[in-house]
């Protein structure tokens, strides 16, 4: 029983020390790392003249489409347009006249430089309004469309060979293969009593 015991306690003693070991060790791994790359690309970029009337870009864009859009009267008369951006239905009909939802819709501007992320998949417009002016406009217009790309690149990170949470579990495993060694070290074998050992021999 005492062996027994003593065996256990060596058993978790060396398991206890091993994981300890691991859970300290650090070591290096090869590793794929993430890298985002912000990327751009130009839909549009012209200098033009608007006159009395509309001029009007159109580009197929899709949902989630993340576009910078900066439109400038470079000069002409009072320096103003209306710009506006709409789907093609909206489009169709504010062109003869009747009323339309743009998705944008800046009136009296001399400058537009702001965000837009494309709200769902179809043929959007890019429409500069000077209906309202008797002189032509000269107009800049940059239209950029980001996204992000995730690239992954070979890199070596040290950890330990094992989590270091195992390091807790190591040292309750060794706190107890200690208690255990002691436990069957310091254990004595029952004493058999007198009248136990004359029966066995009266047995015999």
């Amino acid at each position: 029983m005492e062996k027994r015991i003593v065996g256990t306690g060596i058993f978790l003693l060396v398991v206890g020390v091993a994981t300890l070991l691991c859970s300290l060790v650090i070591i290096p791994f090869a590793t794929a790392k993430p890298v985002l790359l912000p990327q751009g690309s130009y839909l549009i970029t012209e200098s033009f003249t608007v006159p009395p009337g509309y001029t009007s870009h159109n580009k197929a864009l899709s949902s989630g489409d993340k576009l910078h859009i900066l439109v400038e009267v470079k000069s002409g008369g009072n320096l103003e347009i209306n710009f506006y951006v709409m789907d093609e239905p909206n489009y169709n009909v504010w062109k003869v006249g009747e009323s339309a939802s743009p998705e944008i819709s800046r009136t009296s501007i001399t400058t537009y430089d702001g965000d837009w992320v494309v709200p769902y998949d179809g043929t959007w417009y890019f429409v500069y309004d000077n209906t309202f002016g008797s002189t032509s406009k000269d107009i800049t217009t940059i239209i950029t469309k980001h996204w992000t790309e995730t690239y992954y690149r070979q890199a070596t990170v040290y950890r330990p060979l094992i989590p270091s949470e195992f390091s807790y579990l190591s040292v309750a495993v060794l706190l107890g293969g200690v208690a255990t060694f002691i436990m069957g070290k310091t254990a004595k074998e029952a004493p058999v009593s007198k009248s136990a050992r004359t029966k066995g021999r009266a047995k015999k």
